[in-house]
């Protein structure tokens, strides 16, 4: 079986969790880390000394780091251009919640997806808690 290739972008709170998620999971490989803040990169850099960390999204592309999942993790008015910047390579996106900040940016990042055929999954957690939480109880 082939691994799926990841890239995060963003690395504070939540992209880490991202990281760590990708990176201890088999058959998952991280490709890249991207981030704009300086000291975030150093961390990331220290923490995963074998993968490699860009300071932009066009960067990690053009330095032919084509992963098959871009994980988005970075602050909410970024999420849909940056999902729309990642379809356009062809990757598929996990994008933490919100999609866009409006319903106009949603629907740019869905119509993209189908455009490319790629799939756009949009993490909510809270919502996932609360759904085990129910099964939990209930049995």
């Amino acid at each position: 079986m082939n691994k799926v290739t990841f890239a995060v972008i963003g690395f504070g709170h939540i992209g880490k969790k991202h990281a760590i998620m990708v990176h201890g999971t088999p058959n998952s490989d991280l490709l890249a880390i991207v981030d704009t803040d300086e000291e975030k990169r150093r961390v990331a850099s220290e923490t995963y000394p074998d993968i490699k960390v860009f300071d932009s999204i066009e960067s990690m592309f053009s330095n032919d780091i084509l992963p098959d999942v871009v994980n988005i993790c970075t602050p909410n008015g970024y999420h849909a251009s940056q999902a729309i910047e990642v379809l356009e390579q062809k990757s598929h996106v996990v994008i933490e919640k919100p999609m866009g900040l409006t319903r106009q940016e949603c629907e740019e990042v869905i119509f993209k997806s189908l455009q490319v055929s790629r799939h756009v999954f949009c993490v909510k957690p809270k919502q996932v808690q609360s759904i085990l939480k129910m099964v939990k109880a209930s049995g």
